[in-house]
């Protein structure tokens, strides 16, 4: 009886690690999905790279763009605010930043 626990297990996580995600394949799957215009998509996948790693700046600037595209413009400054936060000297993301709030004020 206990081989076959040991044997089920073990094929458990033999199978299970081909389908192990990264974070960089959850970002390139996010991206794949933003350069065809499927932004949901994008936004998911981009999240799934934030879980994963809550540090990685593509991932924030990826679904930042993906919520701008989207005109949820809170929520794409959000994302980028929270890469002021990892990188507060990003002079590129401020102005985006400024960009988005002076394009929703006119």
């Amino acid at each position: 009886m206990r081989k076959i626990a040991v044997c089920l297990l073990l094929a458990c996580v033999v199978c299970a690690a081909p389908f192990a995600q990264t974070p960089e394949d959850c970002f390139n799957r996010g991206k794949a999905h933003l350069d065809t215009g499927n932004y949901d998509r994008a936004v998911a996948d981009f999240t799934e790279a934030i879980a994963l790693n809550p540090r990685y700046i593509e991932a924030y600037l990826g679904r930042g763009l993906a919520y701008f595209l989207k005109r949820h413009y809170i929520k794409a400054i959000a994302d980028l605010e929270a890469v002021l936060t990892i990188e507060p000297d990003n002079a590129d993301v401020k102005e985006f930043i400024e960009l988005i709030r002076e394009g929703r004020e006119s």
